[in-house]
């Protein structure tokens, strides 16, 4: 069955625990949403879904993190925004499977920063910036499969592995996080996202923690 990946406002099925699922159902694709909340306006306001077309971004530990979303320009989006300018940005992939259960893995959680408006050939769209400290949970050991290439590479003179993977088979996995991987250890220092409806990347890069 043909991969795909879907943008849409919300996922109405209850969750299913993916860990269970991943090894016996086939994933078929991912959802990516976001959500920019109103919970920190005064007075409060409602949380906004936004169609999205594309990200991309880096996700560190103990680091600032930065996303940028592109969505299409639609009438009032802007004010709607400028509305909740105290807002987060709460982008959560959602896994889809052969059998059609969704299983909610990874949420996102990063502080609005930016929106600018971009003019196109035939119609505008906007660009939707986050950028912060993420706070994550305590870091664990995770699984890794479908990696479609792994590459030795050197960032500020420290060598790091760097693993590419298919979106749909990223599971929950957060900085910090370890996993093995060909009889080595290791443990993710940042995760690079590049989303579009044609591609669908995310690239951890890691530390080799063997001992």
């Amino acid at each position: 069955m043909t991969a795909f990946i879907r943008f849409a406002f919300s996922v109405s099925q209850p969750p299913v625990e993916a860990a269970q699922l991943i090894n016996e159902v086939t994933i078929v694709g991912v959802i990516s949403t976001l959500v920019l909340t109103g919970g920190n306006e005064t007075p409060v306001t409602t949380n906004l879904p936004i169609k999205i077309s594309s990200y991309q971004g880096t996700i560190n530990r103990g680091e600032p993190s930065f996303i940028s979303f592109v969505a299409p320009h639609v009438s009032d989006l802007e004010n709607e925004i400028a509305a909740r300018e105290n807002g987060d940005l709460v982008l959560t992939r959602t896994l889809v499977f052969a059998d059609s259960q969704k299983a909610p893995i990874s949420s996102v959680v990063i502080t609005y920063d930016d929106l600018r408006y971009d003019i196109g050939a035939e119609k505008g769209s906007l660009t939707i910036s986050g950028r912060s400290t993420i706070s994550f949970p305590a870091a664990k050991a995770v699984s890794v499969i479908r990696v479609i290439d792994r590459a030795q590479v050197i960032v500020n003179g420290q060598p790091f592995v760097n693993f590419k993977m298919d979106l749909k088979f990223l599971a929950d996995i957060n900085p910090g996080d370890t996993f093995t991987y060909a009889a080595r250890d290791y443990q993710v220092s940042a995760i690079f996202y590049e989303v579009s409806v044609r591609n669908q990347i995310a690239t951890l890069q890691c530390l080799d923690v063997t001992p």
